[in-house]
C-alpha cells in the first residue's frame, strides 16, 4: 500500500474508471475512509450547469462519480483483495434524495462530496452521499444504488 498525497487529481485515476472527457465532473479526491471518501468539484461552466448555476439534478451524478473516483483511489492506495477496476457503471436507483439548500451554486464555487458504501451485493452497491458548499453547509444528501463491475 502506498500513501496517497491529497488531493489526488482525477488525471491520476482515469485509467481506472469508465468516464471520459466532458463526462468527467469531479476534479480531485481529497480523502479516503474505510468505506468511501471525499471528492471535490471546482464549479466551472460545464455540462452540469444551467445558464448561471449548477442544476440540482447534477448532484446525483456528482455523488455517483465521486464514488467511482474514490473507489479508484482505494484501488491505488488502500487495496482490498476483492476490489476491482470499474469497467462499467450504471445508476439503478435513488432513495431519500433531499435538496437541503436551494441557494444557486455558481461558477467559481467549490462543492465537497462525501460518499460511503453502506451495502454491497455482487455488482450492486448502495452508497450514501452528501454534498457541501464552500462554506461547509450541507446542500443535499441521498442514497444511490449503483451497478458497477
Amino acid at each position: 500500500m502506498v500513501d496517497a498525497q491529497y488531493p489526488v487529481p482525477i488525471s491520476k485515476l482515469l485509467e481506472l474508471v469508465p468516464h471520459r472527457d466532458s463526462a468527467i465532473w469531479i476534479d480531485e479526491v481529497t480523502k479516503l475512509t474505510e468505506n468511501g471518501g471525499e471528492a471535490r468539484v471546482y464549479v466551472k461552466d460545464a455540462t452540469y450547469m444551467t445558464d448561471t448555476s449548477v442544476r440540482p439534478t447534477s448532484y446525483i451524478e456528482f455523488m455517483a462519480q465521486s464514488y467511482a473516483y474514490v473507489s479508484a483511489c482505494h484501488l491505488l492506495y488502500m487495496p482490498h483483495p476483492f476490489q476491482k477496476k470499474i469497467s462499467e457503471a450504471f445508476l439503478v436507483g435513488i432513495r431519500d434524495l433531499e435538496i437541503l439548500d436551494s441557494k444557486p451554486i455558481k461558477s467559481g464555487e467549490v462543492i465537497k462530496i462525501s460518499v460511503e458504501r453502506s451495502h454491497e451485493l455482487g455488482d450492486l452497491v448502495l452508497i450514501d452521499g452528501e454534498l457541501f458548499s464552500s462554506e461547509d453547509k450541507k446542500i443535499a444528501k441521498g442514497q444511490l444504488k449503483l451497478f458497477a463491475r
